[in-house]
């Protein structure tokens, strides 16, 4: 089942045509989510979307918004999601640099 920049491989999920997520599509945090470097360019504007998301309300905060708890929440997801995107990221990003298994055994 396609999900943002990647795929879901949770059976549930796939049967019913991606509205039987159990994680309420918080993807980069699910186990049954997988990624790869051809997701990359997808990887990184998802990446720039959540800054954009975390840097409003963030700006807010002192003028309309007032700091509690719930409103602390949602900027701390923010946050975690951008650093999970930027370790899937780095990952994709090595997986291009890295020779594959064919061209290891060609030089070696």
């Amino acid at each position: 089942m396609p999900v943002p920049a990647g795929r879901c491989h949770e059976t549930n999920d796939v049967r019913a045509d991606g509205h039987g997520c159990p994680v309420h599509n918080r993807c980069f945090s699910c186990t049954f989510c997988t990624t790869d470097f051809i997701h990359l360019p997808e990887l990184c504007q998802l990446r720039a979307s959540k800054a954009e998301q975390f840097a409003a309300p963030e700006c807010a905060y002192g003028s309309v918004l007032i700091a509690c708890p719930l409103s602390a929440a949602n900027p701390e997801l923010l946050r975690q999601e951008t650093r999970q995107i930027d370790e899937l990221v780095g990952r994709c990003e090595t997986d291009i640099g890295s020779p594959t298994h064919e061209e290891r055994r060609a030089a070696g």
